[in-house]
């Protein structure tokens, strides 16, 4: 009766000595998250676009219109804002590095 018993206990982990024995120290590197940087930077550019294209006043005699400025303005910011973002993430990257 008390073998069956037995079975169902989990076996019990290694003791403290045979962990210090076969564990090897190891350091946890914190790298950033490259895809949040740089949907955060294109993320600020496109607003940033935004806001240009609503604040900068239009001349009279413009051949192209406010929505076709506004997304090549968006296009190319995206670009540059997740270029910058991921820049971004590469500096802090290095720096967590030379901690």
């Amino acid at each position: 009766m008390t073998e069956a018993h037995d079975e169902d206990r989990p076996a019990p982990g290694p003791t403290p000595d045979e962990l210090e024995r076969v564990a090897e120290p190891a350091t946890v590197r914190r790298a950033p998250r490259y895809r949040a940087f740089a949907l955060t930077g294109a993320a600020l550019a496109v607003l940033a676009a935004v806001v240009t294209v609503l604040v900068v006043p239009r001349s009279d005699d413009a051949t192209v219109g406010t929505g076709t400025v506004l997304a090549v303005l968006v296009v190319v910011a995206a670009a540059l804002g997740a270029l910058v973002g991921a820049a971004v993430a590469v500096v802090v990257e290095r720096a967590g590095r030379a901690r």
